[in-house]
């Protein structure tokens, strides 16, 4: 029964300010502006704001909800007291630095899970198809493989920090549509073609008995509703029969007008983007459950990156979908299905950052065996890696620590672990004796944050405190002068020793603690993710303090680091892929939704499977509110 799991509800978010809220509110200004003002907006606040750190944008209790993070860095920085950087300058005193620790702990970090804002689903606006969304649903639509990319030249989304299908990083422009249009003819070329579309024309046609009008209206309604991914009208259908009618006239066959019928289809913005439709009275904060058809859409471009196929298509129309035990039943089967391989693509691909492999700056000259063929085969490893994860729902917390990999002969060569012959990809158990196991050991991220001819630490910290444990670190200032690229000449000790004089200044020190000590930990891997004890002869020196004050030594010290901030990396984690389901940032108000979902992993021993039905059943992911409605709101606040 679809009320089993949500029940439509109408929520205002125009409501006064809570108890809550009030009281937060009143604490800052009374307590905190001052504070922030005097010592601290200096340096964070108008045109000056270094690490990325706005402090002055705090004035109402909504702005200080939407820059919490910020909130939580500044808590970070003050434990740390790498701020204020000159406390005696402006008399920053160490009552100061507990009141606004407190602050931070009583107003941020405790919320109240019973207030309305964390009911707001956020917006949910029109998505665009990305360029490998739209190749597979074309093979989905049409059974015909197409790389839009190849065959118009539409370039493939490249979003720094986000993922290629956030609504907010995509625009429709004139030139886009001349290539879509451009697409559409290739297609339908395609399918006509007497020997390529041959399967294509059977996957259309082979049911078709007869060639009638009736016939082919039947079989637009069909093609329609499933390239609109809804329930379509009689009018929408009867628009494409007068082109199907010309054709025939003009001596077209009946599979060639109705092919040739699909153009308008295929340069639709009911085919190129995802449009939900408004269900609130215009100007109307009102918050309601989707559709069973568009929740399908949701689920079949979240886990498969296409459009939905029979089975989900057919439960959405009965309106069957939407409970628990369904929709439970649905990600089960999907997840199994082929086209789940699309998580490995796009999600873990993109959270990953897997596209900077292909572009690892070590060099056949250093490195000789680090050639195209073995990029390849260390992306690989990763993906099946990822995909024995996903198929045998295991615990995520394998990506950090796990005692198996895929390799073949050249890549285990490389890792030092004998006993594996020839090319094929394979499974292979590990022993700690091998260094490896998890993403922190994989040759595919090792070499794609290192330098031409020698690690890079600092990338190395930079990519596992962003991308494993979500640790904000800002770019550093324009007007710091960067290490040198190589260090030909100098030993291991005195690049370390010249690592640290560029890290005095107080202002790269905040962000090189938070990173360096993590990047020196993985330092026995070389450029390229081979072992070694030592470097020009001296031992390799992988020890490190983090800012809390953790000592940390080598790659099997830093996991266990990890695995005691597990929590922190699967939050992490789900707030990625809850992201890029929803194709949006997450904002403040889903927190109650992070913080439930967590408890939820947690109890399912962290399985894969575990983060995406927590996605799925999450209000952002079932929940919308009509979209113009929403910066209406949000430009009148």
């Amino acid at each position: 029964m679809k009320m089993k799991l949500v029940a439509i509800s109408i929520i205002a978010f125009g409501f006064s300010l809570s108890a809550a809220a009030s009281a937060r509110l009143t604490a800052f200004k009374k307590d905190i502006k001052p504070l922030l003002e005097k010592h601290c907006n200096r340096c964070h606040g108008g045109e000056k704001t270094k690490g990325d750190v706005d402090l002055t944008l705090f004035t109402s209790d909504k702005k200080i909800l939407e820059n919490s993070s910020d909130l939580l860095v500044m808590k970070d920085v003050l434990l740390s007291e790498d701020m204020p950087p000159k406390p005696k300058k402006t008399g920053f005193t160490e009552d100061h630095r507990k009141v606004l620790v407190k602050w931070v702990e009583d107003y941020i970090e405790k919320i109240d899970l019973s207030d309305p804002v964390y009911l707001d689903p956020g917006p949910s606006p029109i998505r665009q198809l990305t360029t490998d969304e739209y190749n597979r649903t074309i093979k989905s639509l049409l059974n015909v493989r197409f790389d839009i990319n190849k065959e118009a030249g539409v370039k493939k989304e490249s979003n720094v920090k986000a993922f290629s299908n956030l609504a907010a990083t995509m625009q429709f422009s004139p030139l886009l549509m001349e290539k879509y249009f451009m697409a559409a003819d290739k297609i339908i070329a395609h399918i006509l073609d007497e020997k390529k579309g041959k399967n294509a024309r059977e996957f259309l046609y082979g049911n078709i008995k007869g060639e009638t009008d009736s016939q082919a209206s039947s079989f637009l309604k069909v093609i329609l509703s499933r390239a609109y991914r809804r329930t379509v009208s009689i009018g929408e259908v009867r628009r494409l029969l007068p082109m199907y009618r010309f054709l025939r006239k003009e001596g077209k066959s009946f599979q060639e007008a109705l092919t040739y019928s699909l153009k308008p289809i295929l340069v639709s913005p009911q085919f190129l983007q995802r449009i939900e439709r408004n269900r609130a009275r215009r100007n109307s904060p009102q918050s309601y459950v989707v559709t069973d058809l568009e929740l399908a859409s949701r689920l079949s471009y979240f886990l498969w990156s296409t459009m939905p196929d029979d089975d989900l298509f057919k439960t959405a129309a009965a309106k069957k979908l939407m409970s628990a035990e369904e929709i439970t039943s649905q990600v089960n089967r999907m997840l199994k299905d082929e086209k789940a391989s699309a998580l490995i693509d796009n999600f873990i691909g993109e959270w990953l950052e897997f596209e900077k492999v292909n572009h690892a700056l070590p060099g056949t000259r250093h490195f000789p065996q680090f050639n195209r063929d073995m990029k390849k085969t260390m992306i690989s490893e990763t993906e099946m890696f990822v995909r024995e994860i996903i198929e045998k729902d295991l615990s995520v917390i394998n990506l950090i620590d796990s005692d198996f990999t895929y390799l073949n002969d050249k890549l285990a060569n490389l890792y030092n672990i004998s006993g594996v012959v020839g090319g094929d990809m394979r499974r292979v158990d590990l022993k700690p004796q091998h260094n490896r196991g998890g993403l922190l050991g994989m040759g595919s991220i090792l070499a794609m944050t290192s330098h031409t001819d020698r690690t890079k630490p600092t990338a190395r910290g930079k990519w596992v405190a962003e991308v494993i444990l979500g640790t904000k670190i800002p770019e550093p200032p324009a007007n710091v002068e960067a290490l040198a690229n190589d260090r030909r000449g100098a030993s291991p000790t005195s690049f370390r020793e010249k690592l640290n004089q560029h890290v005095a200044d107080a202002s790269c020190a905040v962000c090189h603690k938070k990173m360096d000590p993590l990047g020196f930990a993985l330092d026995n891997f070389n450029a390229i993710g081979e072992w070694r004890d030592q470097e020009r002869g001296k031992d390799v020196d992988t020890s490190g303090v983090l800012p809390d004050g953790t000592k940390v030594n080598g790659v099997a010290e830093l996991k266990k680091v990890i695995l005691s901030r597990k929590d922190q990396f699967v939050r992490n984690m789900f707030k990625k892929m809850l992201s890029y389901a929803i194709g949006r940032r997450i904002e403040y108000y889903d927190e109650v939704t992070i913080r439930k979902a967590l408890e939820n992993i947690k109890e399912a021993d962290y399985k894969f499977s575990a983060l995406v039905m927590e996605v799925v059943k999450s209000r952002p992911f079932l929940y919308r509110k009509n979209i113009e409605n929403y910066f209406t709101a949000k430009n009148r606040k």
